[in-house]
């Protein structure tokens, strides 16, 4: 029976054809230059353009990448959810495919992970419309005050943490 990987990195897709190669290559350079015992989880979530085809066609130059497809469109959270049942990895790293995580990011949040369970990245640099962002600060501040939770970026998809 194969050991687990260190750790697995999970990331769906959704219609990121033109972002695919990019993202994927970038994460591949960290992994293999730091972590030869992890693994990629590569999930196309029902995409109706050419990401699955060309997640299929990386994966075949990247022994470390699993590709999945879903039939529909589950939602970034159905997809993750798929994902973490594809791996035993005992720590488990997100990240978004459309290109605004930088995996190079990946050992910053796994040095951290030390002395937590958890470890959420923040976005620094948001290519978000207008809107997304006052929708965002609106939950934010939502988040902040009902619930008492703290943190500047919980919807931040960059995120490192203990699967148990």
């Amino acid at each position: 029976m194969n050991a687990a990987p260190s750790f697995a990195v999970v990331v769906p897709f959704f219609n990121e054809g033109g972002n695919v190669e990019a993202v994927c290559e970038e994460l591949k350079l960290v992994l293999a230059a730091d972590y030869p015992d992890a693994e990629a989880i590569l999930i196309d979530d029902g995409s109706t353009d050419e990401t699955g085809q060309i997640l299929d066609e990386f994966a075949c130059r990247w022994p470390a990448a699993r590709v999945h497809h879903l039939r529909t469109n589950r939602g970034q959270s159905g997809a993750l959810l798929f994902g973490f049942k594809q791996t035993n990895a005992p720590v488990l790293v997100t990240m978004d495919g459309d290109g605004q995580n930088d995996p190079r990011d990946i050992p910053k949040l796994l040095a951290l992970l030390v002395d937590t369970d958890m470890v959420v990245g923040v976005r620094m640099d948001r290519k978000d419309s207008w809107a997304r962002r006052t929708l965002s600060r609106v939950a934010h501040l939502y988040r902040r005050r009902w619930l008492g939770a703290w943190g500047s970026d919980s919807g931040c998809a960059l995120q490192v943490f203990r699967r148990d």
